[in-house]
């Protein structure tokens, strides 16, 4: 494999992995916002229904 195709491969994972790590992120964000609007719910070790549809 040349090492213009290498380098282009290693983008892509780099970029997929960028994503990956956005994604992640951003279920933490809903999580934290939903733990702090629902905390019953989440003291009883249950989340919402809306918020499992929602992610």
């Amino acid at each position: 494999m040349e090492l213009a195709s290498w380098l282009e491969l290693a983008s892509w994972l780099e970029l997929a992995s960028w994503l990956e790590l956005a994604s992640w992120l951003e279920l933490a964000s809903w999580l934290e916002l939903a733990s702090c609007q629902f905390p019953p719910y989440f003291r009883a070790g249950r989340m919402p229904t809306l918020l499992l549809f929602i992610s």
